[in-house]
């Protein structure tokens, strides 16, 4: 605990009732979204591996194009954070 595990579970219970659009609206509120928040963001859209999929190097990058076209996350801003990462924290080979 002590990772904002109790606002999650709040701000899940909040949204419950909201559709995705409603959610991304929420969302473009406070852009830009941090890039370490992206996999969370994803998550409570209905994309759950967009961390499995950019630091595991197996999956699609797919869900982050999704959110750049929602007006969510720029990729290529994306790209250059995820780059500058220590080696040992990135993994995927498609970016």
């Amino acid at each position: 605990m002590g990772g904002g595990e109790s606002y999650m579970w709040a701000w899940d219970s909040w949204v419950e009732d909201m559709k995705q659009e409603q959610r991304v609206e929420y969302f473009k509120r406070y852009l830009p979204i941090p890039f370490r928040w992206i996999d969370w963001v994803a998550d409570r859209l209905g994309f759950p591996n967009v961390s499995h999929a950019v630091f595991s190097g197996q999956g699609s990058i797919e869900d982050v194009h999704w959110l750049e076209e929602q007006g969510l996350v720029n990729f290529s801003e994306f790209k250059d954070w995820f780059d500058s990462l220590p080696t040992g924290k990135k993994r995927h080979r498609d970016l």
